[in-house]
């Protein structure tokens, strides 16, 4: 990876981090409306769109870890620690985002309205957390992301 190739990946990580930020919060939103297909949809392009984040991510750390790393610990190891807190944090939206979508789906498939109704809730409560932790990853990682641009004009 070359360092114009890891200055590229980092705004369509950004804007995918945006997109999928909008979706969550459309997902939530449709739920709310009791649109449940509607919300599926939205849920459904939201975990696609999660493969791409990471994918990007993927490329965002190997570059970081080749060009800016040993840098950035040496001068504000702050950032550093806050960027692998936004991996968590975005792993939890992940894993959130599919709760949601899974229950979603296995809701549209049961009998027991009972159980159909605790699926529901599973589902909205998982699509809220993963809305949540998405607008943390992208408010961190727009945070960390200004600090490294101003580390690297600084030094």
């Amino acid at each position: 990876m070359t360092p114009s190739w890891f200055a590229i990946t980092g705004p369509v990580h950004g804007s995918l981090g945006a997109a999928l930020l909008a979706l969550l919060a459309l997902a939530v939103w449709l739920d709310w409306r009791r649109e449940r297909e509607s919300c599926g949809s939205a849920l459904a392009f939201a975990a696609l769109l999660q493969i791409a984040a990471i994918a990007a991510g993927g490329l965002q750390r190997h570059g970081y870890q080749h060009y800016l790393e040993t840098f950035v610990l040496a001068h504000s190891p702050g950032i550093d620690r806050w960027l692998l807190a936004k991996q968590l944090i975005a792993l939890l939206c992940v894993a959130l985002t599919w709760v949601a979508l899974a229950s979603n789906w296995r809701g549209h498939r049961v009998s027991d309205a009972a159980r159909s109704a605790r699926l529901d809730s599973v589902k909205r409560a998982a699509a809220r957390l993963a809305l949540a932790s998405a607008a943390a990853v992208f408010l961190v990682g727009a945070v960390c992301g200004a600090a490294l641009d101003h580390l690297s004009a600084v030094h």
